[in-house]
């Protein structure tokens, strides 16, 4: 309703109610009671119209029925065989290219590595990017410690751990669930890649795309495909680590 159609009306109202009042003050006292009771009678009977007319207004719209979609949850396994990883944040779906940033560490060896775990019995080096991930590699030696009486001969080896810290090079980073779920995907191909080996998709979720999280499990669960779901803090990094636990797919 537009602002001229509304002062319209409320010129109308006001005139209406003057004309009301000058017919109310022609009456005698019981008159103007008699007239109070029938303009009031009036009013409630204009209200009641127009609570009934909301009420089939109410009734006539369709009902709102919300659909409770089943996605079966089989029994979690660990995972032992080849991996695909994705991240997804933001709604969007990026493969994490973990073999290919591997492959750069085997082509471009790992003497920067070795030379310094000798001197600090530490080394860290940075390899990609690709696919839009960069691989922030750590190697570090731990000493176990000797146990009193025990001849330093007889103590253990020492123990490297290997940590990879993969880091975007965008917060926005790959495609819409619904387009990552196309055939012709990065993440599909990545999936039809290892399909001789029956790889397990492994999901990196952070908590802005739960919602877009059962899509995935249910386009992974009609295709046979193993998912296992790793969930991250809001600023948190996807970390592998040689003392980390396997994922665990269903």
């Amino acid at each position: 309703m537009t602002d001229a159609r509304r002062q319209q009306l409320a010129l109308v109202k006001a005139a209406v109610e003057q004309d009301i009042e000058a017919r109310r003050e022609q009456l005698d006292e019981a008159g103007r009671r008699q007239f109070d009771v029938q303009r009031d009678i009036a009013a409630a009977e204009i209200k009641l119209h127009e609570l009934e007319q909301q009420r089939m207004a109410v009734l006539a719209e369709p009902a709102d029925v919300q659909e409770v979609e089943c996605v079966p949850t089989p029994l979690a396994r660990t995972v032992t065989g080849e991996e695909v990883h994705a991240r997804l944040k933001h709604g969007q779906l990026a493969v994490v290219p973990v073999d290919d940033l591997l492959a750069e560490v085997e082509r471009r060896g790992a003497h920067y590595l070795r030379n310094n775990l000798r001197e600090r019995n530490q080394a860290e080096d940075v390899f990609g990017p690709i696919e839009g991930f960069r691989m922030r590699l750590s190697v570090a030696r731990l000493e176990p410690a000797a146990l009193p009486g025990t001849p330093a001969a007889a103590s253990e080896r020492s123990q490297l751990v290997l940590q990879g810290v993969f880091l975007p090079t965008a917060d926005q980073l790959g495609q819409p669930v619904e387009q990552a779920l196309l055939p012709t995907s990065p993440f599909m191909n990545a999936i039809r890649a290892k399909r001789g080996s029956s790889p397990a998709v492994v999901v990196w979720v952070y908590p802005d795309s739960y919602g877009e999280l059962r899509t995935i499990k249910r386009a992974m669960w009609e295709a046979g495909v193993p998912l296992a779901i790793r969930p991250l803090a809001e600023s948190q990094p996807i970390i592998f680590s040689t003392l980390g636990t396997r994922a665990a797919a269903q």
